[in-house]
């Protein structure tokens, strides 16, 4: 059993990972892209607290910082499964920046209202939303 999951002399341990999984090679803009990812909140933080949280300048620094981070990565053909999964996933959150303040206050809050609002006629759904449904109100104030 004990050789079967890899412990011999030189490994007393065994092996943890399948030997299957390739680890990608990291270029040099991979990891700039890496560093940005990192310090983005950092920038984006240090903009709220030079501007204000309403300030639409914190906002485009951190989506620019995003931006370039994804530009950066390279192309997804070089990339093991791991890596890829990743990509996609920070690809994803990008829908975030509609909830962040400005971009939220300005143009995301309206028509949310306005949909939550036709919700509200629906018979078995209309009740979660009623007339003014609290976790909106906490999102908003």
């Amino acid at each position: 059993m004990y050789r079967r999951h890899g412990r011999s002399a030189v490994r007393p341990h065994g092996v943890f990972c399948s030997p299957s999984i390739k680890y990608g090679k990291v270029t040099p803009f991979q990891l700039a892209s890496e560093i940005l990812f990192i310090v983005r909140p950092v920038i984006y933080v240090s903009g709220v607290l030079k501007y204000s949280l309403r300030s639409w300048k914190p906002f485009f620094a951190a989506l620019l910082t995003d931006v370039m981070s994804r530009g950066l990565i390279g192309k997804m053909n070089d990339m093991t499964p791991r890596q890829r999964q990743e990509v996609h996933r920070r690809t994803f959150l990008w829908l975030f920046y509609l909830l962040r303040s400005p971009c939220f206050e300005n143009y995301t809050m309206y028509p949310l209202i306005k949909s939550l609002s036709l919700c509200e006629k629906l018979p078995l759904i209309g009740v979660l939303f009623g007339k003014e449904p609290p976790w909106l109100l906490l999102a908003v104030s």
